[in-house]
């Protein structure tokens, strides 16, 4: 069995990876709760025939696929689960020394006040209970979503037994996620999460006017005349 320091970059770099998904997802919840909050301050754009119900089935799917990649237990895949899981199984050689080691920057005083937030008041080091409750949360958290990608989104099940996912409920499995995350974060890189929140320019889309009185919509070439062409 590999020791842990031979396995670090590897994890680090999966870490990585997982990161960068999950910034993506977070970014794209930004964006669609920012639209979500206009439509309940102004409920006329709420009537805008099928547009919002398409734009909520496309944040939901597309959350609740990302979700499922950091859940994967497959030895040929990235996921949250099994970083965890190779922590777990080296748990004994994630030292409060260490730690410190890594925090060298900062006070013992600081770095061990954030060890004992990681693995307990006074431990020596991580124990394989504290990385399980990481990845218990992880699944329990993601479990209905989970079901309906599988059923839904991933794959087409011919007897769906989950009832399709509330985009609040995607929201809520993501956010256990990201809290996932910023423990693995502060354990191994002693970071936190810093995504950026929107730039105001970001949303200057819904102050302009898309369309001027009496403008037509832009033509384009939709799929159904795409079809119809040989």
């Amino acid at each position: 069995m590999k020791k842990l320091d031979n396995m670090m970059p590897q994890i680090l770099e999966d870490l990585r990876v997982m990161r960068q998904q999950l910034y993506e997802a977070w970014e794209l919840d930004d964006y669609f709760w920012q639209v979500n909050a206009l439509v309940d301050q102004k409920p006329e754009m709420g009537k805008a025939g099928r547009f919002f119900l398409i734009l909520k089935r496309t944040y939901t799917d597309s959350i609740t696929v990302r979700i499922r990649r950091m859940v994967d237990q497959r030895k040929d895949v990235v996921s949250l689960w099994r970083i965890l899981d190779a922590l777990r199984r080296h748990s004994k050689e994630l030292t409060r020394e260490r730690f410190r080691a890594l925090c060298s920057d900062e006070s013992a005083t600081t770095a061990d006040k954030w060890f004992d937030e990681l693995a307990g008041p006074g431990q020596d080091h991580i124990s394989q209970k504290k990385v399980l409750e990481q990845q218990k949360a992880l699944e329990s958290a993601v479990e209905s979503v989970l079901r309906y990608a599988n059923e839904n989104v991933a794959h087409i099940a011919a007897s769906p037994t989950e009832e399709p996912t509330k985009y609040s409920e995607a929201r809520q499995a993501l956010l256990t996620t990201l809290k996932v995350l910023r423990w693995l974060r502060l354990l191994l890189e002693r970071s936190g999460l810093r995504y950026p929140e929107p730039k105001s320019t970001d949303l200057n889309v819904f102050r302009r006017r898309w369309l001027e009185p009496g403008e037509s919509n832009p033509d384009f070439r939709s799929l159904g005349a795409l079809l119809g062409e040989r």
